[in-house]
């Protein structure tokens, strides 16, 4: 074996081993990226550990502390019992949807600011709907019937109430439940038609068509989701840039082998060594790291959200090396193919050297 075949075999195995730790990295890289940048990644994950029904029992709370100039016979509580049934666990998930698909856009686009709101056009209805049963259920109430219209007593109301404003009117007959105009009007604001027109405008105005997440978020946050932004067309890059090293090694390993036999056995073994790493660390790391991190992420927390919270994590584990592993299998499985190869065509190598050597003795021998 001559020195530069020593040398080129050297330089071969550095190849090699640089293949390895490229192609894994990329494989990795590449897997992350596409679950992160998919959404049925979180609905998946939002499906399995019930994500949904959680965030169904926390939006009430959010929209009725941002829904603004309540009408005075109103409390935040009242809106959020009422949020509570009218938004249900489909609409959640529905409106959740949404906002990662458009958060997705944003991320992976030239978009320049994301559509993160919260529609409330088709909930609108039963929610006004609600509030309106609220209110009355706050007037006096009284089975006095009158033969004067409403506007008969609005002035009446306007007056005692010093202000034109239906809040402060509603205002003065929850404080005054005696007041004769304020036990007429009750009975005048059974009929649908009047209730739409002394309440529901005002509560129109107060419920919104949606709700913009985005414009709820502080500089900060929104500073970071243009951070993100920016690292995902960094992340792309790279994987370019990755990817294309691969492929150049690859190159320079067949002008090295410069036959078909050296360049299945020098690229096939770190395709297949590279695979099978890449299934073991699918295979175990997703345990190794719940262990790694289960012992002090969640002191102070209560039990239930603790392990919430882990099986959050452990299947979003599970689901990008799930994707490692599967791609790990491709690469592997291709690695060993070659691997074979490189076998077969060395045998068929030997017997034809075989055959050569017997068609020589032949001719010598006649």
């Amino acid at each position: 074996m001559g020195i530069l075949e020593i040398l080129g075999k050297i330089v071969l195995s550095i190849f090699a081993l640089l293949l390895i730790v490229d192609l894994s990295t990329w494989v990795i890289m590449t897997s992350v990226k596409d679950n992160l940048m998919s959404p049925s990644f979180y609905t998946g994950v939002a499906d399995k550990n019930g994500i949904y029904t959680k965030i169904q029992t926390t939006i009430p709370d959010l929209l009725a502390n941002n829904m603004p100039d309540l009408p005075a016979m109103l409390t935040k509580e009242d809106v959020k019992n009422v949020l509570k049934d009218a938004i249900t666990v489909q609409e959640v998930k529905t409106q959740l949807n949404g906002i990662i698909n458009n958060g997705i856009i944003y991320l992976t686009t030239d978009v320049s600011k994301p559509n993160l709101s919260i529609s409330l056009t088709n909930l609108k209805p039963k929610i006004l709907a609600s509030l309106n049963a609220t209110i009355q259920s706050k007037l006096p109430q009284s089975n006095v019937s009158s033969n004067v219209s409403l506007g008969d007593i609005l002035p009446s109301l306007m007056s005692k109430s010093g202000s034109l404003d239906m809040n402060v009117i509603l205002a003065y007959c929850q404080t005054n439940p005696t007041d004769a105009d304020c036990i007429a009007a009750v009975s005048l604001i059974s009929t649908p038609e009047n209730q739409a027109a002394l309440i529901v405008p005002i509560l129109d105005s107060v419920v919104p068509d949606s709700f913009d997440l985005y414009a709820q978020m502080d500089i900060q946050t929104k500073a970071q989701l243009a951070n993100a932004k920016t690292m995902v067309k960094q992340a792309n890059l790279g994987l370019t840039i990755i990817l294309g090293f691969a492929v150049a090694l690859v190159v320079l390993m067949v002008i090295i082998t410069r036959n078909l036999k050296g360049i299945c056995r020098w690229v096939g073994f770190p395709l297949f060594m590279t695979g099978l790493g890449l299934v073991v660390a699918g295979l175990f790391v997703p345990g190794m790291a719940m262990k790694a991190i289960s012992g002090g992420m969640f002191t102070g927390w209560k039990a239930a959200d603790a392990v919430f919270a882990q099986n959050v994590i452990l299947d979003v584990l599970r689901t990008i090396f799930g994707t490692i592993m599967t791609n790990g299998l491709i690469i592997c499985a291709i690695g060993l193919v070659l691997l074979i190869a490189s076998f077969i065509l060395k045998s068929n190598s030997g017997k034809a050297e075989v055959k050569a050597e017997t068609k020589t003795e032949t001719k010598k021998k006649k």
